[in-house]
């Protein structure tokens, strides 16, 4: 007799289901809460005004750690701006409070500045995927050539 030893891979298939922004469920119900809620259509929407590094002059950013990421939004109309900002006041609703109101202020500069220079803005997203924003590409660089004349 002779013994011969095999292996054998089982799979497991399940379902899972990926919300029109992309984030994914294991449960249907929850997934069609989230794509019809607001945070859920202003993610969607947000996700169509990111800028692909293939089709635009993109920087890629390095940042502190790997769970964080970075990405870039256009804004091009003035739908697209006061999208930005929705989906960003509604990540960080803390903006909404009186003891914010110069931050939200300064977000909102930026983001209208994007849209009247068609320059795009640099968010970055920490461990939670929770946004921030960083600036747009055009300030960014102004800062680092200003920089460079003080050394």
């Amino acid at each position: 007799m002779k013994e011969i030893k095999k292996e054998r891979t089982i799979t497991q298939t399940y379902l899972e289901y990926e919300a029109l922004d992309g984030t994914i469920f294991s449960d249907k119900e929850e997934c069609e809460i989230y794509d019809n809620s607001a945070l859920g259509v202003l993610n969607y929407k947000v996700s169509l005004l990111k800028v692909d590094k293939k089709d635009m002059d993109c920087w890629d950013l390095c940042c502190g750690c790997e769970d964080n990421k970075c990405f870039a939004l256009k804004p091009v109309n003035k739908e697209d701006k006061d999208t930005i900002l929705q989906w960003y006041i509604g990540h960080n609703p803390f903006l909404l409070s009186d003891k914010h109101a110069e931050w939200l202020k300064n977000v909102t500069n930026i983001i209208q500045k994007a849209w009247h220079e068609d320059d795009i803005i640099f968010f970055g997203t920490n461990c939670d995927d929770e946004p921030y924003i960083m600036n747009t590409r055009n300030n960014i660089i102004n800062n680092l050539k200003a920089f460079d004349k003080d050394e």
